[in-house]
């Protein structure tokens, strides 16, 4: 169980079962739906092949073979061969692998840092409030603290479904030229010219050069980096690292912001706060 200290109150984020079973209308429902697809084909997936692959050796072994018979001299990463027997399991009982995936979500969000956990409720929540939520297709990574430069920290990546372009336009400012390497279109909040929350997206709607994507769970089209920024753009905060979520700031209060940009409701009762904003 994490906790959060903001002037002299603690905001506990509870078990998974109580933060995500309590019946909390469309919210609740889209973050489970979004933990799901993060454990189907984001980094999440990874952790529920290390869990599934020990319970279906034979599977693995014949797809690490297959593998060597389809790329000779291809170095067999086991990871390779788990991916390719997931695949194969799913196409013969769907059912029961989605059933797995299901079970091995909540182990997943516990191997989640805080800051992953702020991060995730945070946009999560903001992406709700702007009815923009629901045209997340499926969730590839969660970034907090702990993910390299600051490009790469405090925000979630995402894949939008194939229909959000004319969406987000409706609902953001965008596209402007972006400063995220690989992802040449940036839409932001409409409100008072500071930026609340931030969608940078790839070529939008399309495929990579190749046609294809870069890693099996991993896709490339319409994928999109959201983060959250309660500054001025003028002080600076237009740089890839200008997520403020998780800021820690002892000047600035970011769960308030967050209030006042957004309302309440971050977590999952009135009153409790679940993320460090």
């Amino acid at each position: 169980m994490a906790t959060f200290i903001r002037s002299g109150v603690t905001f506990v984020i509870d078990e998974f079962a109580t933060l995500f079973a309590l019946a909390n209308g469309a919210l609740s429902s889209e973050r489970a739906r979004l933990l799901e697809s993060y454990a189907r084909h984001g980094r999440g997936l990874e952790d529920v092949l290390q869990a599934w692959a020990p319970l279906h050796e034979s599977l693995v072994e014949d797809a690490a073979n297959e593998l060597r018979e389809s790329r000779p001299g291809l170095p067999i990463v086991r990871l390779q061969a788990e991916s390719l027997a997931w695949d194969a399991w799913q196409s013969v009982n769907r059912a029961e692998a989605d059933a797995f995936a299901r079970s091995q979500v909540e182990p997943i969000w516990s191997a989640l840092d805080r800051t992953q956990h702020a991060s995730f409720l945070a946009i999560t929540h903001a992406l709700h409030t702007l009815g923009l939520l629901q045209e997340v297709e499926r969730l590839t990574h969660i970034k907090g603290e702990g993910s390299g430069s600051g490009t790469n920290q405090f925000r979630l990546f995402l894949n939008l479904r194939e229909t959000s372009l004319p969406v987000l336009r409706s609902v953001l400012q965008g596209p402007k030229d972006s400063i995220h390497d690989g992802f040449p279109a940036s839409f932001r909040q409409r409100r008072d010219k500071a930026p609340k929350l931030q969608i940078c997206t790839r070529t939008i709607l399309e495929l990579d050069q190749f046609g294809r994507v870069h890693r099996r769970w991993e896709a490339t089209d319409r994928a999109c980096d959201v983060d959250v920024d309660y500054r001025d753009p003028f002080e600076g905060h237009l740089r890839p690292s200008n997520s403020d979520v998780t800021h820690r700031d002892s000047r600035i209060d970011h769960f308030v912001r967050h209030e006042g940009a957004f309302g309440s409701g971050i977590g999952f009762s009135a009153g409790t706060g679940l993320a460090e904003v």
